[in-house]
């Protein structure tokens, strides 16, 4: 079975669910906000405990995660540098050296087990934290914000074709 088939199941899936649009639009929102952070490896988890509070379908919000995958995390994450970047604008504007730096002192850091070593990958990791913190916060909401949007009126929708054949 191929990904679309899939894809299309799940999403049949999800629209036979009877759920109200709003709470299956709020799961999906989480998701997506979720996956604009820069904690990669525990999207899931975060994603899991803030549907969990919110009472949502916590596999809906665990799903919308995958938007960022490899194929999109270049472009969440460097729109994330950049907006942070132009945002911040107090001179600390992130380059790409300080990105080639970065990886250099994280490579160096595990290599040598030396303790400056660690205390120049984790300044290195400062100057990029800021703007890249500010950054995804707000493309995060933007994303989030649009998400809810149509998938709340595509839901909607469909249950009222669903409810009146």
């Amino acid at each position: 079975m191929n990904f679309w088939k899939k894809f299309e199941e799940g999403i049949e899936h999800i629209l036979r669910l009877d759920e109200p649009p709003h709470k299956v639009a709020l799961a999906i929102a989480i998701g997506i906000f979720v996956a604009f952070t820069p904690f990669l490896g525990v999207h899931l988890i975060i994603a899991s405990c803030i549907a969990w509070a919110f009472r949502v379908r916590i596999r809906i919000a665990a799903i919308a995660t995958l938007a960022c995958n490899p194929w999109t995390m270049p472009f969440i994450y460097g729109g994330s540098l950049i907006l942070g970047n132009y945002l911040v604008g107090d001179g600390s504007s992130l380059k790409i050296h300080n990105i080639i730096d970065l990886v250099n002192h994280l490579g160096g850091a595990f290599l040598s087990l030396d303790l400056s070593t660690f205390k120049s990958f984790f300044s290195a990791l400062l100057t990029a934290a800021k703007p890249f913190a500010l950054g995804a916060l707000i493309l995060g909401s933007f994303a989030s914000l649009i998400s809810y949007l149509i998938a709340f009126f595509a839901f909607k929708h469909f249950k009222i074709e669903k409810d009146n054949p």
